[in-house]
């Protein structure tokens, strides 16, 4: 397959029909499980005149590509970092779909306020909440999505799985343990992307009724493959978050387990 790929490629560029060579774009490359042998793919087409352009969410580009540090580096030459969306930008898609639909539905601003406040920059959950809400109100025969229709979509989003996705990912984190939720969603609702532990596991001792110790078993089981991984640990006392999109869901996300729920052989 390689082989083939790597001969259907160099066909292409010799045929001319690009000038500047061929650009190969592989969106959502963070989603990849098995990177085994690209990294190699990557060189040796290089200089074949292919270009690859590799979209994905990461803290950094050596997160992104493993296998071989000398591809990390031509990486980063042509890295492009892409910030957060601003609070501004992302009413603006509720604005402009409100535009769009000729003014026969709008928002009210705690609504738009709202949706923005919970997606932390990702204009994935703005698109997916403010979508959900809006078709609830179409269904209730109303032209204005309230702040509480939009809490109610989220909840239904959750529900039906509708973010298949960050909803798997939050249950495999979770599993049946109440305690565990509460410890992620803790850690979710921290604005940095660094998390230092120490005061965490206090807060989180104090309000959950157990020693800080145990708080420390649940972290390491939620940095574990078991529970999907979704904490790294990145120095001593310090963890973030594999995904910023599903750090925003965990914390915006209503809880599913309820107080007392714990895992089966707990």
């Amino acid at each position: 397959m390689v082989s083939v790929f790597t001969n259907a490629c160099r066909a292409v560029v010799k045929t001319g029909v690009a000038k500047r060579g061929l650009l190969l774009i592989i969106d959502e490359f963070d989603r990849i499980r098995d990177r085994t042998g690209l990294a190699a793919l990557l060189k040796s087409l290089g200089p074949e005149g292919v270009t690859f352009a590799l979209v994905g969410v990461a803290t950094t580009i050596q997160d992104l590509i493993s296998e071989h540090e000398s591809v990390a580096r031509q990486l980063a030459d042509g890295a492009i970092h892409v910030d957060p969306m601003s609070d501004l930008e992302l009413g603006e898609i509720i604005e402009r779909a409100m535009r769009s639909l000729g003014g026969r539905f709008s928002f009210e601003v705690p609504a738009q306020n709202w949706i923005v406040s919970i997606s932390r920059g990702h204009p994935y959950i703005v698109h997916l909440v403010a979508k959900h809400a809006l078709l609830n109100a179409i269904g209730k025969g109303a032209t204005v999505v309230t702040e509480q229709m939009a809490r109610d979509a989220l909840e239904e989003i959750a529900l039906k799985g509708s973010a298949p996705i960050q909803e798997s990912l939050y249950k495999t984190a979770i599993g049946h343990s109440y305690i565990r939720e509460a410890v992620l969603k803790r850690f979710a609702q921290e604005p940095q992307e660094e998390i230092h532990t120490t005061n965490l596991y206090q807060d989180l001792s104090r309000s959950l009724g157990i020693d800080s110790s145990a708080i420390s078993v649940y972290v390491g089981q939620l940095a574990s493959d078991k529970n999907g991984a979704v904490l790294v640990k990145t120095r001593d006392r310090y963890y973030r978050f594999g995904d910023s999109l599903f750090k925003a869901y965990a914390a915006a996300r209503p809880f599913e387990r309820k107080p007392g729920e714990m895992e089966p052989d707990a």
